[in-house]
């Protein structure tokens, strides 16, 4: 593609002839550049739904409301199951990973033939493992596996810097 001067200015300098800001006249939708938006839509034109994972409302792991207290299910999240699968009509993706399917063990073989991954679950921020690193999504509990997909976890399967890598 050849380059156009005009991709490359940001919506929000565009002035009218009146010294009016294109953004006081008009409401547009951010993007930071219109080259970037040109991007998006080639992207968007070479994009399966066949490369999108979707994740919704799993059978909730349990998780102490605080230190010392006995630990709880999280509560489903209202209209996350809906919002995956009209999702998925809209990309002609597979069928989203929900309640019991929606297990660490469904999920890691998807990984990485994934370009494109939604979350319609919790995400945590507690140290669930100890190692200074934050952070889970909540899956369901499966047999030992207590529902946390840990950023540990996350970072222990993709090293930064080193393959294999995320496509997503």
């Amino acid at each position: 593609m050849e380059s156009l001067p005009l991709l490359q200015v940001p919506f929000p300098a565009l002035i009218d002839i009146y010294g009016k800001y294109l953004i006081e006249k008009h409401t547009i939708a951010v993007t930071p550049s219109i080259k970037y938006l040109n991007i998006s839509r080639e992207q968007k034109r070479n994009f399966s739904g066949n490369e999108m994972l979707l994740v919704a409302n799993p059978n909730m792991p349990s998780i102490p409301p605080a230190v010392g207290k006995t630990p709880q299910p999280l509560p489903p999240i209202a209209n996350a199951e809906q919002e995956v699968l009209e999702i998925a009509q809209l990309f002609k993706a597979k069928p989203p990973l929900t309640g019991n399917k929606a297990t660490k063990a469904a999920l890691l073989p998807l990984l990485p033939k994934a370009h494109s991954i939604h979350f319609a679950t919790y995400t945590l921020l507690d140290d669930f493992k100890w190692m200074g690193l934050p952070g889970a999504i909540a899956l369901t509990p499966f047999g030992t596996d207590n529902g946390l997909f840990t950023a540990s976890e996350i970072l222990e399967l993709y090293p930064p810097q080193k393959s294999p890598r995320l496509q997503a």
